[in-house]
């Protein structure tokens, strides 16, 4: 292994955002009739979030 130095902190970030997306993209496959009330808000939040990209882009 090399010993290079790394952003723990950003390799987190990046991986968090990562998550971010296929939850995304998991969310408009679903059928939001279907969801039970108590988490329509994270849908909601979950198919208007693209911040994952933004995330993961800086």
């Amino acid at each position: 292994m090399t010993d290079q130095k790394t952003l723990h902190g950003a390799d987190f970030l990046r991986a968090a955002a990562c998550i971010a997306v296929l939850f995304h993209h998991l969310a408009f496959r679903m059928d939001m009739n279907q969801v039970p009330e108590a988490l329509a808000p994270v849908m909601r939040f979950l198919v208007m979030g693209s911040f994952g990209v933004a995330v993961f882009l800086c």
